[in-house]
């Protein structure tokens, strides 16, 4: 008999749905809370996450000379840089010596997001005031070199020319002679004061980088500059490897609550990236070097993750609405089942095989509420 109850007590698809039926108040209860909370933390966690940035793309070609660039079709090189080439132009600009570059003024020195204490701010000061006015002498003194370099083209033009007609010039080679080797001592006294120049200022260039790289606020600023930018060469919409764009660099810059921060590396972005691919792209065969321009226009900073907390909020609430109403199910149908009562007549026949001589109603409250106002 017992054994017949145990096998006649398993639980089936029908009795499953019939105790959720039952408990239908609960479930949507637990689906409405499931909910609520979801939502409370989708919207705790995202609230407030505002990602600003833009992109920016920029079109990469080999010129043969200064006037070339734009009088040759743009696209009759296209391709000319292999991905060998584009693979380590993205991995130089995606490094920290780029990053740093970006918060470099025009002479080469730390000027945007100083550290933030006193000391080192003034520390770092203190070496730009020194290092300034040395880059300004020797950036005057390579101007003095060609200057130099220019009057003795022109000295060694008019002398070569003198020396191919020696019959024709034979009295002005001499004073030709003479100041070619003039010009040539001056090309060589500026030249050794340029280098003495450079020398200096990047002496004391290096020593104010150098202290600025030491301290605490730097490898935050130069980690919150790479975290921001995402700077590849492939086409998003291409299909194949032979479809790469290979002569397009685009830059991605986003940045987590700091819309100042996303302009700045932009503006800096639009400065600093086609000077740096200028001077160290590697240039094909046949060309002097190379040309980056921007391509784009509509590069204005915006917010991107617009409605981002909605969306995050109606997604936890769907994954802990569901959650929730699973566990409550389970839960339901465990409790249910760990009782033992026979609550069905019904089942009293399938498990004893007698039948039911009788069934003595459950009286509600409201019922004997009822009956007693009807004595009365």
């Amino acid at each position: 008999m017992e054994e017949r109850i145990r096998i006649q007590e398993d639980i089936g698809l029908s009795d499953i749905f019939r105790i959720l039926l039952r408990k239908i108040k609960i479930l949507i209860l637990a689906l409405l809370l499931g909910a609520i909370v979801g939502g409370g933390i989708g919207l705790a966690k995202t609230r407030n996450v505002h990602y600003y940035g833009t992109s920016v793309d920029f079109y990469v070609n080999p010129k043969t000379d200064e006037t070339s660039v734009n009088s040759e079709s743009q696209y009759g090189v296209y391709g000319a840089y292999g991905q060998h080439v584009m693979d380590n132009m993205t991995k130089l600009l995606s490094s920290d010596i780029f990053a740093e570059k970006l918060f470099l003024d025009e002479y080469g020195l730390p000027s945007q997001y100083l550290p933030t204490d006193a000391t080192e701010k003034a520390k770092i000061q203190e070496l730009n005031a020194a290092a300034k006015p040395l880059v300004i002498i020797a950036r005057e003194k390579d101007n003095e070199t060609a200057i130099k370099q220019a009057a003795y083209d022109k000295a060694f033009e008019e002398y070569e020319h003198m020396v191919a007609f020696p019959d024709k010039y034979k009295d002005e080679a001499p004073a030709a002679k003479a100041a070619l080797d003039s010009a040539k001592a001056a090309l060589t006294t500026a030249k050794t004061a340029e280098k003495a120049a450079e020398d200096a200022a990047k002496e004391a260039v290096n020593a104010s980088l150098t202290y600025w790289g030491r301290t605490s606020s730097y490898q935050s600023l130069i980690s919150s500059a790479r975290n921001a930018l995402e700077i590849s060469y492939y086409d998003t919409a291409a299909t194949s490897e032979e479809d790469l764009a290979k002569s397009f660099i685009y830059v991605k810059i986003s940045v987590l609550n700091d819309k100042d921060f996303a302009e700045l590396l932009l503006e800096r972005i639009l400065i600093v990236l086609p000077e740096y691919v200028e001077a160290n792209m590697a240039v094909p065969t046949g060309y002097i070097g190379t040309n980056c321009q921007k391509i784009t226009r509509l590069d204005k900073v915006t917010l991107l993750n617009d409605g981002y907390a909605l969306k995050t909020a109606i997604k936890y609430a769907l994954i802990l609405c569901a959650a929730a109403f699973v566990v409550a199910c389970i839960t339901v149908v465990v409790i249910d089942r760990s009782n033992k009562r026979l609550r069905y007549y019904e089942r009293t026949m399938e498990n004893f095989k007698i039948p039911v001589l009788g069934v003595i109603p459950t009286i509600t409250n409201e019922r004997q509420t009822n009956e007693s106002e009807v004595q009365q």
